[in-house]
């Protein structure tokens, strides 16, 4: 479950091109600029020069040709715009800290190095800024570790540009939205502290629940799939499995159906979430802690070594294991009194029959997934709660999400650690929600989904950019949609959908060289399914991701905008 670099980098590269997007330039009351004066006219009006904009200004004051001057914006452009002389720029500033200090010393702030280097990027994107603004900047850096100056530094100016207020809770979540810990172990990590905590008041069993449904529940439609072939193992497509193995899935099929739902879902929970080895994953990483002798290598060729560790393991939790290491199979899984027991060929057969069944494999699981999450995490909760009330509902419907969960419990929780983790949790929801761009006749935007799969845990990140419709919507004909997510298999995968009037230009980019052949076995299908959507596909490109030292997906996100053996399935969409 652990974040790849690329996954991490890619979302700050996308979080870095929304912040340097340039809009408009707009100039409000109170606001400072830094201004060469261009051209006099009479009455005291002048053609002033700010950034990459030039505009007509009524001055306060007499000013000199070919100047600099800092300037303080008085009236609008619609009430007509008006410029106070602040201070003249004495000689030449010749480099952006020069530049940046005669900033500080104007609004009397001190001058040091994290304020040098936020005065530096707000004068490298020309943006217009008031002394409080400036101020509450300054008190938010002084605030936050050096460590983390350089993120902070990028969210003030994107709020800056976005006119969001500057508080700590805003850059919070901003800065939240280039984090390098995935979505997914967040959620579980809070799970895990929420069950710990000492007070289970109301609001904290919610918000267990919300949890607890949201990682266990998503796949409800996989394990049904699974069961149904059990029963009748001849309908799975291509599938390799052996007359004897086709006869004990039927056979399990009918011992687990004697088992209620909960016990069904546990027990094939369980079963996937084995290894190779039959050992679940706690199991593993307690293994992988325990000491190891200096300079001892543990490697897959010396399986004495791993006995011997794995028997320590199970000698603290008194489990024998048998003689090839392996858990007993009356004990491969242990249940709560009555309940069925799953032998270790059993789990085996379960995980070779899951390896071949596609997780999400029609549209409308997908569909429906998405819409749940979105549902179930509330990052529209405040859009769908006014809207409620502009209606005039009395009653307040749907708003039960993890989002609004983590808001009432926060206050309620004892540990100061899960209150950490609950207040990150809580900014990065929020991130997401502010880093949506609505730039006129387009929109940007990410959406970051966790994704609690049988046996694989992963965030899913979507990045949508395309024309806008009348009703707001992003307009299908014409738009760009870039997928990153981790698989078990694959690893690192980014797909680049480009659409220009319903056609599709798509790159896959992947280091596995297996996946150039799966998708061209399968993409005449994917041709005809797209068609009967008024889809056409003009190319699709499968190529691995470039190297440098270490792969960073970041940069090869500019360069698409410019520009062992595998079995089973990972995700079908």
């Amino acid at each position: 479950m652990e974040q790849t670099t690329g996954l991490s980098n890619l979302i700050r590269q996308t979080f870095s091109n929304l912040k340097n997007s340039q809009p408009q330039l707009t100039l409000k009351e109170n606001q400072v600029v830094l201004g060469q004066v261009q051209k006099l006219f009479p009455e005291q009006k002048a053609l002033i020069q700010i950034g990459q904009a030039t505009l007509v200004a009524q001055l306060e004051t007499a000013i000199k040709g070919n100047e600099s001057y800092w300037f303080t914006v008085k009236g609008t452009e619609h009430t007509g715009l008006k410029l106070k002389v602040m201070k003249q720029v004495e000689g030449l500033l010749t480099n952006k800290i020069d530049t940046a200090k005669d900033l500080l010393e104007v609004f009397q702030l001190k001058n040091t190095k994290q304020n040098l280097a936020l005065t530096r990027e707000i004068l490298k994107e020309n943006i217009p800024i008031t002394k409080e603004q400036l101020v509450a900047a300054t008190d938010v850096l002084k605030n936050t570790p050096n460590t983390m100056s350089s993120q902070a530094i990028h969210a003030i100016v994107f709020a800056l540009k976005q006119n969001y207020p500057i508080s700590n809770e805003i850059i919070k979540s901003l800065m939240s939205i280039q984090t390098s810990t995935p979505l997914v172990q967040q959620i579980d990590k809070v799970l895990q502290l929420i069950q710990a905590e000492n007070n289970q008041s109301g609001a904290i069993k919610q918000l267990y629940n919300v949890l607890s449904n949201l990682t266990e529940n998503q796949t409800d439609h996989f394990d049904k799939k699974l069961l149904d072939l059990m029963k009748n193992p001849e309908q799975l497509n291509g599938h390799t499995l052996s007359s004897k193995e086709v006869l004990n899935l039927k056979e399990l099929h009918v011992k687990l159906t004697m088992s209620n739902d909960e016990q069904i879902k546990s027990m094939l929970k369980q079963a996937l979430q084995q290894n190779e080895y039959g050992i679940e994953k706690p199991q593993i990483e307690q293994a992988s802690s325990l000491p190891i002798k200096e300079n001892q290598k543990l490697t897959m060729s010396n399986l004495e070594q791993i006995k011997t560790l794995l028997n320590q393991l199970v000698q603290q939790n008194e489990q024998p294991l048998n003689k090839t290491g392996l858990t007993q199979p009356s004990s491969a899984i242990q249940f709560k009194e009555n309940q069925l027991l799953l032998s270790q060929d059993e789990i085996m057969l379960i995980r070779k029959l899951a390896a071949n069944v596609p997780l999400l494999s029609a549209k409308e699981n997908v569909l429906d997934l998405f819409k749940t999450l979105d549902t179930k995490i509330g990052l529209q909760d405040e859009v769908k709660l006014w809207d409620q009330l502009m209606k005039g509902k009395e009653e307040l419907e749907g708003l039960l999400s993890l989002k609004n969960s983590l808001i009432a419990a926060r206050n309620e929780i004892v540990s100061t650690l899960a209150r950490e983790e609950v207040d990150q949790l809580i900014h990065r929801f929020n991130g997401q929600t502010l880093i949506q761009q609505d730039n006129g006749p387009t929109q940007q935007f990410i959406s970051q989904y966790p994704l609690f799969l049988p046996h694989h845990q992963t965030d899913l990140t979507i990045q949508w950019d395309g024309k806008k419709r009348e009703d707001g919507s992003i307009d299908p004909a014409f738009c760009r949609i870039i997928f990153f997510l981790s698989l078990p298999r694959l690893k690192d995968v980014m797909i680049d959908v480009q659409i220009q009037n319903r056609v599709m230009n798509i790159s896959i980019l992947n280091n596995n060289a297996v996946l150039a052949v799966l998708v061209a076995s399968k993409s005449e299908e994917l041709k005809q399914t797209l068609e009967t959507m008024n889809y056409r596909i003009s190319s699709i490109a499968v190529k691995p991701f470039e190297k440098e030292n270490k792969v960073n997906i970041a940069n090869q996100v500019q360069t698409i905008k410019s520009s062992p053996f595998y079995q089973g399935v990972d995700l079908k969409i």
